[in-house]
């Protein structure tokens, strides 16, 4: 039970704020955004190519750690 409520509660609060921009400097001055921040991140370039260099160094790191266990097991 406390291993949920210390997970979960913070992936729900994340998940709110990340529904708002922020200002740090400005604190209290948040607004609502909605889906904003996600439309504006998923159409930056940059952004996509580093989802992409991430997604493909996990799948390669996932592929030669099962590889290696395999052979060792074998």
């Amino acid at each position: 039970m406390l291993l949920a409520l210390t997970t979960t509660y913070p992936l729900l609060y994340a998940l709110a704020n990340s529904f708002r921009y922020w200002v740090l400097s400005r604190p209290g001055q948040e607004r609502w955004v909605g889906l904003e921040n996600y439309a504006r991140a998923f159409t930056d370039s940059d952004f996509l190519n580093s989802l992409l260099v991430s997604v493909n160094y996990t799948v390669m790191a996932v592929f030669f750690a099962v590889s290696l266990g395999l052979a060792i097991a074998l």
